[in-house]
């Protein structure tokens, strides 16, 4: 279960955490005239920024969804990381060229135990807060804390460069070595920046999540009860994934089992952790053999349904037409409910679809329980209409043309 409230509190103690750690270093760093700390206390104050960003972002994506923001606000959440990824990638630089410069301008680093002392401590720290962001993140499924928890573990390496480049500076007569850290620190931040806004760019582009369209279909392809699946479409929506697909049943299921097929499905769909919402759509298969009925009167298609005196049944298999049989309406003794006797005299043969020119609310409504699809005929010629059907010219019918018959 995605949780943002975790990722919410964890994105606010790492806020504190990260600002007191950039505090102590700038401190430090100007105190010691260290290029190196002070490039990483820049580092740890993008570090503030993105936190603080992330923190914002998680508080409003879990305020619930709304007249106005029908799908919620999860998307604050990947806006909030472009903004940062971007003052991310504006800090790389300004660390960079402030590398260059000490490389070819070295200055002495003042108390280099100090310093270095800073830099370990700091460097540990930063390890410490990086599990914290990276656990959260996975519980939140949070794209912005995951990559303020990458950059914390930056932060880690590139702590541990400072502490490197000051021994070397102080101690082992190389100058430079602080503008080389500086610059290191540099390029791999900006790596993070470029990374974050790419993938905040493609959720806010509706981008498919890889992963979790291969764990939806996987779960598709196992449904035994359908026979396929088509439209598959996922969106990323900050922590968030909402999605949809149209699933193909075999045409005699009935419409209360395509409706449990339907919940079965989207049930399961909904246990991968960052789905918050999957509509599934049913629709039946076309098979290949399709067994027709029609009303008829005298040689012609009748004008009503139930009070028609015979039904005829034919077959319609890859364009080819076959008269079955046809058969008396059981429904012409009875007085009462003709629609109710005659409908499921016909539903006895199992067809696929009915051509009338008039059918009542009773038969009409009794036919479609069996998920008989109901057309209207044009003309009085019944070949012609079975004709018609077959190549998809009829109109279907979605309401009784009249209420009795």
């Amino acid at each position: 279960m995605v949780d943002i409230e975790h990722g919410e509190e964890a994105a606010r103690k790492a806020t504190f955490l990260v600002a007191g750690l950039a505090t102590l270093k700038g401190i430090v760093g100007w105190a010691t005239n260290s290029a190196a700390l002070l490039a990483d206390a820049l580092h740890s104050t993008v570090d503030v920024l993105t936190t603080l960003g992330t923190w914002i972002g998680l508080k409003i994506a879990k305020r619930p969804a709304d007249e106005r923001f029908p799908y919620g606000y999860y998307r604050a959440e990947s806006l909030v990381a472009l903004v940062v990824a971007t003052i991310v990638i504006i800090g790389a630089i300004g660390l960079f060229l402030d590398g260059v410069h000490r490389i070819q301008n070295p200055e002495p680093v003042k108390d280099a135990w100090l310093a270095a002392s800073i830099a370990i401590i700091a460097s540990i720290a930063s390890y410490y807060i990086s599990k914290l962001e990276g656990e959260a993140a996975d519980v939140a499924n949070s794209q912005a804390l995951k990559a303020v928890s990458i950059e914390a573990m930056a932060d880690t390496l590139s702590s541990l460069v400072v502490f490197l480049a000051i021994v070397a500076g102080a101690y082992l007569g190389v100058p430079w070595a602080e503008g080389v850290g500086a610059v290191l620190v540099a390029a791999w931040v900006s790596k993070i920046g470029v990374e974050t806004a790419w993938n905040a760019i493609l959720a806010l582009m509706d981008v498919a999540p890889r992963e979790t369209l291969k764990e939806v279909a996987e779960i598709l392809e196992h449904a035994d009860e359908i026979s396929g699946f088509k439209d598959l479409r996922l969106r990323k929506s900050g922590p968030m994934v909402f999605g949809e697909v149209t699933v193909t049943i075999p045409a005699d299921v009935p419409v209360a089992k395509a409706d449990e097929i339907a919940r079965r499905i989207r049930e399961y769909v909904l246990t991968i952790p960052e789905i918050e919402d999957f509509r599934v759509y049913v629709e039946q298969a076309e098979p290949e053999e399709k067994i027709v009925v029609v009303p008829v009167k005298e040689g012609k298609v009748s004008p009503t349904f139930a009070t028609a005196p015979q039904f005829a049944v034919y077959l319609v298999n890859a364009g080819k037409i076959e008269l079955v049989e046809t058969f008396d309406n059981p429904a012409l003794e009875k007085k009462v409910r003709r629609g109710l006797a005659a409908a499921k005299a016909v539903l006895e043969k199992k067809p696929y679809a009915v051509i009338v020119k008039n059918i009542g609310e009773i038969s009409f409504n009794t036919l479609k329980e069996g998920l008989v699809r109901i057309y209207k005929a044009e003309g009085d010629d019944v070949m012609e209409n079975v004709k018609k059907l077959a190549d998809g010219s009829l109109e279907e019918l979605h309401a009784a043309t009249v209420k009795k018959e």
